[in-house]
């Protein structure tokens, strides 16, 4: 199945509806190019996908501890609906996994970072590492967002239609 990342939101539910198009949005943001996005998290490809959705200058480089199976998401989940949506000529040419932990990865990073999406693990620990491993690494007029950081304090879980 050809998927986009609307479709990916739709099957999946792990964005709101209104959340998508702000994510699409952050790359525009940034006025570096190429665009360099640090992507916490691959989930099911959603976030991923998105951003290779947007600006032909984007380098992504998606971090995740799972690289296999698993409920809440993992790379190869990621890698196979990028290559069925059709851009899976982009790995590694403007679109990198890396299987670790996002803290370690950023201890030894060396490129200045446009966008970083935490999504990661969505605990005070989990998030506060990342946001505080990255944040030396957003250039000046870069951009850092979290996603649904406690969501369970915040928001009850809804059902669907």
């Amino acid at each position: 199945m050809v998927h986009n990342s609307e479709t990916l939101r739709q099957a999946f539910r792990y964005f709101w509806p209104n959340e998508l198009p702000l994510l699409k949005l952050l790359p525009y943001l940034a006025t570096s190019s190429p665009c360099v996005v640090v992507n916490i998290g691959a989930g099911a490809g959603t976030s991923g996908l998105a951003f290779l959705e947007t600006r032909q200058d984007l380098i992504l480089h998606t971090i995740d501890i799972t690289a296999a199976n698993s409920p809440f998401g993992w790379l190869h989940a990621e890698r196979e609906v990028i290559e069925a949506a059709g851009m899976g000529h982009l790995w590694g040419v403007r679109w990198f996994q890396h299987h670790a932990d996002s803290k370690e990865v950023a201890r030894h990073w060396t490129e200045p970072v446009d966008v970083c999406f935490v999504d990661g693990g969505h605990e005070y620990e989990e998030a506060t590492g990342d946001i505080l491993g990255w944040l030396p690494h957003i250039r000046k007029d870069g951009l850092l967002a979290v996603h649904d950081y406690r969501k369970g304090d915040i928001m009850p879980v809804v059902d669907a239609p």
